[in-house]
């Protein structure tokens, strides 16, 4: 029969999934008494041991302390209802210390792959670049932030911005000796904005909605303002970073003003 079935401890552990240690432990504290053989003295378990166990191990799945177990198992005056209320508020207030730690580690390893991600877009600056980097980590809040958001884009992704930007480069420095109003220069222009557009895409997700009129302004600002940004630019080419910031402010308010809604369509 079925329910005459014995376990040894062996077995027991094998099919619960519990230690033969825990067993022996949980026998030692009462809080899983089995029957002792008379000739060896070995440990024996029927199926009612089974089926407390499988209780217990439901109980310490939910946290419960051995000592909470017992009285549930054993005490008819144990509230179970009440030490479960108690259970949940304890596992709420772990879940979210749990998930704070969750975040730090996420925002950690962002900052980390963003470092990565910045090597490979300055790849190319010279050595004196580093002493631009150094201003910027000055402000470490601004410049974390900076590092997170790079470090949501793949090696792929950045290595494609990259190669990107320095095509748009290359024939941005063709035009530095034409006038900044020029059909050609502002067809540059142009391509810039939507690298840029594209660029905030993909750091920002659906969230970003495009540069407005506002927006292309304060990067044209950026562009001589921000020391790592105009590195940059001029890295390309001495003077390019003036002379994109010229050009940046007669696109904008050229296109850009009262017509954002049309770009944004067509660049998002």
């Amino acid at each position: 029969m079925l329910d005459n079935k014995i376990y040894s401890v062996s077995k027991l552990s094998a099919i619960t999934g519990v230690t033969i240690r825990t067993l022996h432990y949980y026998d030692k504290v009462n809080l899983l008494k089995p029957h002792r053989r008379i000739d060896n003295h070995y440990r024996e378990y029927t199926q009612k041991h089974l089926a407390l166990l499988k209780q217990i191990i439901i109980y310490r799945e939910l946290d419960f302390s051995l000592t909470q177990i017992k009285d549930l198992i054993y005490s008819n005056e144990f509230s179970f209802v009440q030490a479960l209320s108690d259970q949940k508020k304890l596992l709420l207030k772990r879940q979210e210390e749990t998930q704070l730690i969750i975040n730090s580690i996420e925002v950690t390893m962002n900052v980390l792959a963003g470092e990565k991600n910045l090597e490979l877009l300055f790849s190319d600056m010279p050595l004196s670049f580093n002493d631009k980097l150094i201003t910027l980590k000055e402000d470490e809040d601004s410049y974390n932030s900076m590092l997170s958001s790079l470090g949501e884009l793949s090696e792929l992704e950045i290595e494609s911005s990259k190669k990107q930007t320095d095509e748009w480069a290359f024939n941005y420095k063709l035009t530095l000796l034409i006038p900044i109003d020029s059909d050609e220069v502002q067809e540059q222009v142009n391509k810039h904005y939507f690298l840029m557009n594209s660029l905030f895409k993909k750091l920002h997700g659906d969230s970003f909605k495009g540069i407005g009129y506002e927006g292309y302004l304060i990067l044209a600002e950026q562009t001589i303002s921000n020391p790592v940004t105009k590195a940059v630019y001029d890295n390309y080419q001495s003077g390019m970073a003036e002379h994109l910031y010229e050009a940046m402010i007669i696109f904008a308010d050229k296109e850009l003003k009262g017509n954002i809604e049309q770009y944004r369509q067509v660049t998002i």
